[in-house]
């Protein structure tokens, strides 16, 4: 049984994208709180709130909306490859998919090193 290419591919955008709005909601509501918590003066955490050098739930949920726009980008790069449709349209998708691998691997790059420090301790 072998799986059809653009099948996968579409798999793999559905799951970069309920991935991202996933990470993003729970973002949101750290953010919020860690803002109202912050701005009425109130800490609870070992770890400066909302810190990108520290602050490791943040760090945690940044990373894994950068993985999942990696994913979601980079499988519509190459569904935008397999596909035939119009040449603009195509080379649209080609370049913004790979902005969003560049963009979603740098924010993995950067925010992935504070998670994993995290865990491990």
């Amino acid at each position: 049984m072998t799986a059809d290419p653009e099948r996968l591919l579409g798999h793999a955008v559905r799951f970069g994208e309920a991935g991202t709005v996933i990470s993003g909601a729970t973002l949101a509501g750290y953010v919020t709180i860690g803002a109202a918590l912050l701005i009425s003066g109130y800490t609870i955490q070992a770890y400066p709130v909302l810190s990108l050098a520290h602050d490791p739930i943040l760090n945690e949920r940044l990373a894994a909306i950068g993985f999942s726009i990696t994913v979601m980008s980079g499988g519509l790069f190459f569904l935008a490859q397999l596909t035939r449709g119009d040449e603009m349209d195509r080379s649209l998708v080609i370049l913004f998919s790979a902005l969003g691998v560049g963009f979603g691997g740098s924010v993995v790059r950067y925010t992935l090193p504070v998670t994993i420090k995290y865990v491990t301790n």
